[in-house]
């Protein structure tokens, strides 16, 4: 028996190109045999700078069908206002997570994604997102009811190998280690939106290379880029890189959790 996947992950940086977001999610899970996902805000509050997911714009664009907000997930210090504190505002409403998840697997083929804001769930050992909590909430219900699941950080997949040409300035962009590369004209990004944290991408100009760890493709005020995680100074070979992923992986909270 197949675990049931849930996808954790923060919208940070997609605040004006959330059609772009949909339609890449859409096409990842087309791929891999899925109907379009279900997106679930665990935020306690909708009231946030970025215009795509303020209030009822999200809510707006996917429709009642492919979105639900559980603000009882939600975490309860942002409404005290009490700094840096992760607190689940009703730790029970995790079943109600499960559930809708479990329906949405067996009844229509779709998996849930479920969202705030932060960037990434982890900063090395601490826990820098309620969502890792809410995480944990999910494998202790799925352990009660021996219910296989795994929770991972949207899109999931293991890391892998790319190669991108790019164009002289692009190239030189991401030696300068600016900390994105834009995607070369020609490139569909959905493509490499299904591309796992810490892949390691080679990327070349001509008879020049240089390799990064990279994230699955982002759109931004200059169109699609692959935002590049982690570089060195030096020109380390390839396989220091993919060497390193998996401590970064696990550093970020990247890695799946399964029960």
């Amino acid at each position: 028996m197949k675990p049931v996947t849930l996808f954790s992950w923060g919208y940070y940086g997609w605040g004006n190109y959330t059609r772009q977001l949909v339609e890449a999610a859409d096409a990842v899970e087309a791929k891999r045999g899925f109907n379009p996902p279900v997106f679930v805000d665990v935020r306690i509050r909708r009231m946030v700078r970025a215009p795509g997911f303020r209030e009822k714009a999200f809510e707006k664009l996917l429709g009642p069908d492919r979105y639900r907000w559980m603000k009882s997930l939600g975490n309860q210090a942002v409404e005290d206002r009490v700094a840096g504190a992760i607190e689940i505002a009703e730790p029970k409403a995790a079943k109600d997570l499960l559930d809708l998840s479990v329906q949405e697997a067996k009844e229509n083929n779709r998996r849930l994604i479920f969202f705030c804001g932060c960037q990434y769930p982890k900063d090395g050992k601490e826990i820098t997102c309620h969502r890792a909590e809410v995480g944990k909430l999910l494998l202790a219900e799925a352990k009660k009811r021996k219910q296989l699941i795994e929770v991972v950080e949207w899109p999931g997949n293991e890391p892998s190998h790319i190669d991108i040409e790019l164009p002289k300035k692009e190239f030189k962009a991401v030696l300068d280690c600016k900390g994105k590369a834009n995607l070369p004209a020609g490139s569909d990004p959905k493509d490499l939106a299904s591309l796992a944290w810490m892949s390691d991408a080679t990327f070349k100009c001509g008879d020049e290379e240089v390799h990064r760890l990279v994230g699955p493709a982002c759109c931004g005020p200059k169109g699609w880029f692959l935002p590049v995680m982690a570089w060195s100074e030096e020109d380390l070979p390839l396989e220091e890189y993919q060497g390193s992923a998996e401590k970064y992986r696990k550093h970020f909270g990247f890695n799946a959790v399964r029960r």
